[in-house]
């Protein structure tokens, strides 16, 4: 159960999980080699929908850990970038309180359909702490970055969440987006085919499919070490879908497992043309990917 309440967090991180009218992308500004060999990537967030005064604090969500609240203090300037506003140099008890109530509201985004909860209640001790300001290492103005080095399949997760105003009662508002910056994935006649990693060591991961024909049954095959196990889902009307896959065997420590589409099956229909119709695209993209010890590496 908690495998599958992780796999449905981490599959709704994004537009589902975001205040209607709000929205958040990452923008790639930069790529270099660390000491190590691993590439460290640098990201900006444009944003569109939030109010131009509003305080935002920045979530981000590695695999294997809790949401991180990491800073606070944020606002978009003018051309939708996500930048440091100037921050007091002391803040009160009440303003303590209310950046308590927004570090929670930040970490409950983490939560499905968390966009149209109730206000935060009153802070306590288990309410996580203030994030720092952006201020400590941002001068007001400039643009937040987000640097990270990550392994193949490894999703960047980040949101942007803050308290507003409706009809004079606070309520949470806030974006969340995720990119890939190395993606596992394989094209096919048009199909996009990608494994996504759930945990570090792909013990669970996410299996998504883009480009497939529409509101169709589909059938996904997983085969480890020559066992294979089939599964059926169905496109939503854009041709996508998402499912969570274990790809693990009992008795072992790490393998490789192939995912690959079996089949499309087109809509059933009443109707008889008079000439055959054509037949429905049929594509099979796969994919192969490590799991288990030591399949953690960063790119």
């Amino acid at each position: 159960m908690e495998i599958s309440r992780l796999a449905t967090m981490q599959a709704q991180w994004g537009p589902q999980s975001s205040t209607p009218g709000l929205s958040i992308e990452l923008k790639e500004v930069g790529r270099t080699k660390a000491a190590d060999g691993t590439t460290q990537i640098a990201w900006q967030i444009s944003g569109k929908g939030f109010p131009a005064d509003q305080k935002l604090v920045l979530i981000r969500w590695p695999l294997d850990a809790r949401p991180e609240n990491l800073m606070g203090g944020i606002q978009f300037d003018s051309q939708g970038t996500a930048v440091c506003a100037a921050a007091p140099a002391s803040a009160s008890g009440a303003e303590h309180e209310s950046g308590q109530a927004l570090a929670a509201a930040a970490a409950k985004l983490t939560q499905p359909g968390a966009a149209a909860a109730p206000p935060a209640p009153a802070p306590s001790k288990d309410v996580p702490p203030l994030p720092p300001s952006c201020a400590a290492a941002t001068k007001p103005g400039q643009p937040i970055e987000i640097r990270a080095a990550v392994a193949p399949g490894e999703a960047v997760r980040v949101a942007l969440v803050g308290d507003s105003q409706k009809d004079g009662k606070p309520v949470r508002m806030g974006a969340a987006a995720s990119l890939v910056p190395f993606p596992i994935e394989s094209k096919d006649k048009g199909c996009t085919l990608q494994v996504i990693r759930g945990m570090k060591n792909a013990a669970m991961v996410l299996v998504e499919g883009t480009g497939f024909p529409v509101s169709s049954p589909l059938k996904v095959d997983n085969v480890s070490d020559g066992q294979s196990r089939a599964f059926t889902v169905r496109t939503t009307p854009e041709g996508r879908f998402m499912m969570a896959s274990l790809p693990g065997l009992e008795g072992h420590e790490e393998g490789d497992t192939t995912v690959h589409i079996g089949g499309v099956d087109p809509a059933p229909s009443l109707k008889t043309p008079e000439a055959p119709a054509a037949a429905a695209p049929i594509c099979d993209p796969s994919v192969t990917f490590h799991w288990g010890k030591d399949s953690y590496k960063l790119q």
